[in-house]
């Protein structure tokens, strides 16, 4: 936790709140608006950067208001904070330019990159009828999910507390410096107060006990002047190197490995004020953007593909690679929780040869805890 500050001042009005999709929706809409909490705080630049974004806000030593509103993907205004669901991590930098938008999640990827599914990603997760059924057969049916879907089936599905988690831009940025040269970046926000999360069991019974926990956690500690901090690295890659790279580098499916563009360090957030009336400071829009940042397209608009364009591979490095066998026992097991819950055979059979197309390890160890 960080030191008090002074909070800063700033005007949020009326602009559509953009979900994680990346779609537009209206904040006065009941049935697609997320649940989510917020807070104000600012933004330290902490480095030099000077050479690679001309950016006002991102000047050494330049500290900017900012603004977090954190969600949950699937969850309506009535749902409880700790269901296993990617959390919304978007951020309003307050700077002199004009205020710059920028949405993320508590997860680097996201299920789908081709907006021509989001209707039936919606449907999977915010109709009336959505289950586990319906969620296996839409993630069992796009393969691209299972990036996804494999760190959602980890602990960090179900965080402990918004504070506990990181952030991620996912898509990526395009950055210009004061001489003109262009960078591709990704942001990425580390918690200060480390990673923590619930255990499903543990989860499901805050659930009932305490559906606001996240709200209430985030406004309980900056009440008591336990603010929460995030440090922010940015992976770099340069601009002429996104068309030859090793697979879509705007593929939202997928991350940057950090062996190719190791993280630096640029700056902080800190939270460290409450709103006084949430409701009217939760509509950020992703458009809002500051002289030196622009957008980066979902693609190339090429027709070649990449050598590594494949679903599977990273989720497979993952649970190979990354995860400690603590790591991977409990993603077996959350696993199979969620498919003895509700899924028909038929979508089991596919969710089966899902994880076994994953790794052939995982893909075992859950037919066995399933079967």
């Amino acid at each position: 936790m960080s030191k008090r500050n002074e909070p800063p001042t700033t005007s949020l009005n009326g602009m559509a709140h953009l979900d994680a999709v990346e779609r537009p929706v209206t904040t006065t809409d009941p049935v697609v608006r997320t649940k989510g909490g917020t807070a104000h705080g600012f933004f330290e630049v902490t480095e030099d950067i000077s050479q690679l974004c001309r950016a006002d806000f991102l000047q050494s030593g330049t500290r900017t208001p900012a603004f977090v509103r954190f969600s949950t993907v699937a969850g309506a205004l009535r749902s409880a904070d700790t269901v296993r669901d990617p959390r919304g991590f978007t951020v309003r930098f307050v700077t002199r330019q004009g205020n710059y938008d920028l949405v993320g999640n508590s997860t680097p990827v996201f299920y789908i990159d081709d907006p021509r599914k989001v209707v039936d990603f919606v449907r999977s997760r915010r109709t009336r009828t959505a289950d586990n059924n319906t969620r296996w057969d839409f993630w069992t049916s796009y393969p691209e999910s299972a990036h996804q879907v494999t760190i959602l089936m980890t602990d960090r599905g179900i965080p402990r507390a918004w504070a506990n988690m990181n952030g991620y831009s996912g898509r990526a940025c395009l950055w210009e410096n004061p001489s003109g040269l262009k960078f591709w970046v990704k942001y990425h926000w580390k918690t200060a107060q480390g990673i923590a999360n619930l255990a499903d069991a543990d989860a499901k019974a805050m659930a009932v006990e305490e559906p606001d926990f996240h709200v209430r956690g985030l406004r309980t500690a900056i009440g008591r002047r336990e603010d929460p901090a995030w440090r922010l690295e940015t992976q770099i890659m340069p601009f002429e190197e996104a068309a030859n790279y090793r697979f879509n580098p705007f593929d939202l499916t997928k991350v940057w490995p950090h062996e190719d563009y190791p993280p630096i360090t640029i700056g902080r957030l800190v939270l460290n004020r409450n709103p006084e009336n949430p409701l009217s400071e939760v509509a950020l829009e992703p458009v809002n953007a500051v002289p030196g940042i622009d957008p980066a397209p979902a693609s190339l608009g090429g027709p070649y593909a990449h050598r590594h364009d494949d679903d599977f591979v990273q989720p497979g490095a993952l649970y190979r690679n990354v995860l400690s066998e603590t790591d991977r026992d409990h993603l077996v097991t959350n696993i199979a929780n969620h498919l003895r819950d509700g899924v028909r055979s038929d979508v089991l059979v596919r969710a089966l040869a899902y994880w076994s197309t994953v790794d052939v390890d995982l893909g075992a160890r859950v037919a066995r805890a399933v079967l």
